[in-house]
């Protein structure tokens, strides 16, 4: 039996992203910490023979697989069912990572996950996000397998010469489509528009999301190797969010100075299981797909002022420099008490040479009646807030261009 438990070291896994090319092993002790009632390495673990062929065998098969293969960060991801139907196991990615459509914002890499090619594909899991959200239970139909069947998802990283258990789910895969739409539903906001026309991804993919938390100067790849497991867990799950990922948001936001879909998406995410676990103040009621004017939230609505503080900026000097936004949109989110009173000042000068001041004035006053005062400092929750209300404040001004536009070309 020695001989039979020692051979975990001699037959590792192999296909692990990161992991060493000749194969590691999940089970595997080196170091005399470990060793316990004078049992070394393997033998410190009861694991027969047969139970370690058969997870090892079992395991580098999938590994083998595309179709049950999925990179997370520096996480492997595999993927089955208890069932010879594949359709769980070809479903199981596009809800995690969606493909899109439409044209990435920025370009997109080459690692991205392909834009779908398979209409119907991306038609079903629009289907059955909207029966989610409607309430609606997901049947047999709607997926074109049985919900009822058990899934398994296991999430395995590179660890020195061992690999590391990042995430172990098991569940019906009705469950885990309930799971996983939750996500979509928590992460859905209110597109970003062009030329009249929404952008970037129908559903935010855990891909997308991993990749804002990378600044644009570095490798789109380099993503920290935690956050792919927190992320998954919190999804998997359904528990709050991973401060760490809104944290590295956040400061994107701060850095470059802008808002997109993704961005906005996962704080408002973050805020609203924040606020379902009762770790933050904020009612949920509060954190909407799109611009609330009933919020009587300060941070939101200061976010919204210097959405409208920037836009008549841009209307007045559409040749400036440095904006608003370049010089205190960071200050402006985490001291407002500092900031606002200079930009409030400094916004009746562009005011008075707008052909739309009046109605500008009556935007400022609109948001101004809930707040009595400006904070002296916004904690990380409230600087989401700020930032969700700067967001839909924005796409709310250019919706209102535009249907001034269409208007005008009426007439």
């Amino acid at each position: 039996m020695k001989q039979n438990l020692s051979q975990e070291l001699t037959r590792k896994s192999r296909g692990v992203f990161g992991a060493q090319q000749a194969g590691a092993s999940i089970v595997g002790f080196n170091d005399d910490a470990f060793v316990s009632y004078n049992k070394k390495q393997s033998y410190n673990a009861p694991v027969s023979e047969i139970s370690m062929f058969k997870y090892t065998t079992a395991l580098n098969y999938l590994l083998t697989q595309k179709a049950n293969r999925l990179r997370i960060a520096d996480t492997t991801t595999v993927f089955w069912a208890e069932t010879d139907d594949k359709t769980c196991e070809n479903l199981a990615p596009f809800f995690i990572n969606p493909p899109s459509r439409k044209k990435d914002s920025d370009g997109g890499d080459a690692n991205e996950p392909e834009r779908v090619r398979d209409t119907a594909t991306l038609q079903l899991i629009e289907d059955v996000l909207t029966r989610v959200r409607n309430g609606q239970t997901v049947r047999k139909e709607d997926l074109g397998t049985d919900p009822d069947v058990n899934f398994y998802i296991l999430g395995l990283s590179p660890n020195n010469a061992r690999i590391a258990i990042r995430y172990w789910y098991k569940d019906t895969f009705g469950n885990f489509v309930d799971t996983v739409a939750q996500h979509h539903l928590d992460m859905d906001i209110v597109p970003e528009y062009s030329g009249g026309e929404s952008f970037g991804p129908e559903f935010i993919s855990v891909y997308w999301l991993l990749r804002e938390t990378v600044p644009k100067s570095s490798d789109k790849n380099d993503v920290s190797p935690i956050l792919g497991g927190l992320i998954m867990r919190a999804i998997l799950n359904e528990t709050p969010y991973p401060i760490q990922m809104y944290s590295a948001i956040l400061n994107r936001v701060k850095v470059e100075k802008t808002m997109n879909t993704v961005r906005a998406g996962f704080i408002k995410a973050y805020l609203l299981r924040q606020s379902r676990a009762g770790l933050t103040n904020i009612p949920e009621e509060l954190i909407t797909v799109k611009l609330n004017e009933e919020s009587v939230n300060v941070p939101y609505r200061l976010g919204r002022l210097f959405a409208v503080l920037e836009k008549v900026q841009n209307d007045t000097n559409k040749d400036i420099g440095a904006t608003i936004n370049s010089k205190y949109f960071s200050s402006a989110s985490s001291t407002p008490a500092v900031v606002f009173p200079v930009l409030l000042k400094l916004a009746q000068h562009h005011i008075s040479k707008s052909d739309w001041g009046f109605k500008t004035n009556q935007s400022i006053e609109e948001i101004l009646s809930e707040v009595n005062e400006f904070p002296e400092y916004m904690n990380l929750d409230e600087q989401g807030m700020f930032m969700l209300g700067y967001y839909h404040q924005r796409k709310a001004n250019y919706q209102k261009k535009s249907e001034s536009s269409v208007e005008e070309e009426k007439l």
